[in-house]
C-alpha cells in the first residue's frame, strides 16, 4: 500500500521528513537586473542540470555552448575516453549565438579568471553560467532562460520531497515563476513549512527583503489529481 492509498482522506500532512533533513532542504533564489542584464544566484541545482533548462528555452538554432569543465578532477589516461563528460563538474558555461571561434572561447575563459561578466566579451553571448561557492550564478540578456532555470528547481525540490523522479512532474509555468520572482527579487523555499497531503503539496515560499529571510508568506501548491501548479 502506497502513502496516497494509507492517507485517503486524511487532512494530516503526510511524508515527514527527519528535522535535519528539512532543514538541508532550504532553498534560496534571487534575481537582479543591472546594466539591461539580468543575474540569478541560487542552490539547489548542478550547473548541467541548469544548463539543461537554459538549453530548452534556448530556440535559435545557430545556438553554440562553449563548456568549462572541473579540471581539478583526476582521470586516469586510459580511462578519459571512457568518462561521460556530463559526470564532470561544470565550472562554466557560455551560450552563443552563432559560431565560437578560438578568439572567443579565450575571451570568455578570461572574463571568468577575472570575476567580470562573460556576456561582455560577446555582443552575440546570450547567456552565461558559473558554479561557485556551491552556488549556481547565470547572467542572460533575457529572464526566460532564468525562469526557466528557476522552475526547474522547484520541480526537482517537489520531486525529492515526494520521492520521484523529476521527469514525472510537469515543470511549472513561467507565468507562475515569473509572479513569484516579481515581488521582491528573491525567494526562499521553507522546507519546514512545505507540507505534503494525498491531493495536493503545499510549498511554503518567503520573499526577503533583506538577508533576514523570515517566515514564509506564500505558497506554491502542485495539484497531485491535475497535475497542475498554483499559486497564491
Amino acid at each position: 500500500m502506497n502513502w496516497d492509498e494509507f492517507n485517503k482522506n486524511n487532512e494530516i500532512p503526510i511524508g515527514t521528513n527527519s528535522e535535519s533533513a528539512i532543514q538541508s532542504e532550504n532553498r534560496l533564489i534571487r534575481l537582479t537586473q543591472v546594466n539591461r542584464l539580468h543575474r540569478l544566484v541560487l542552490d539547489g541545482l548542478t550547473g548541467w542540470q541548469a544548463l539543461t533548462a537554459i538549453a530548452a528555452v534556448m530556440e535559435s538554432p545557430q545556438m553554440e555552448v562553449l563548456l568549462g569543465l572541473d579540471t581539478g578532477l583526476q582521470v586516469p589516461p586510459a580511462l578519459a575516453s571512457e568518462i561521460d563528460p556530463t559526470n564532470i563538474p561544470l565550472r562554466y558555461a557560455a551560450c552563443v549565438d552563432g559560431p565560437i571561434e578560438d578568439l572567443d572561447a579565450s575571451a570568455i575563459e578570461q572574463a571568468v579568471i577575472s570575476g567580470s561578466c562573460m556576456l561582455t566579451t560577446d555582443i552575440r553571448a546570450v547567456a552565461g553560467l558559473i558554479s561557485r561557492g556551491g552556488c549556481i550564478e547565470i547572467e542572460s540578456r533575457t529572464q526566460r532562460p532564468l525562469l526557466a532555470v528557476i522552475a526547474e528547481m522547484l520541480r526537482r525540490y517537489m520531486a525529492r520531497r515526494i520521492r520521484c523522479d523529476h521527469n514525472e512532474l510537469p515543470l511549472p509555468d513561467a507565468e507562475i515563476i515569473d509572479l513569484l520572482i516579481s515581488r521582491t527579487g528573491n525567494l526562499s523555499i521553507r522546507s519546514i513549512e512545505t507540507e505534503i497531503y494525498p491531493s495536493f503539496i503545499d510549498m511554503g515560499i518567503a520573499f526577503p527583503e533583506s538577508d533576514d529571510i523570515g517566515p514564509a508568506t506564500g505558497s506554491v501548491v502542485f495539484d497531485r489529481t491535475s497535475r497542475t501548479w498554483h499559486t497564491d
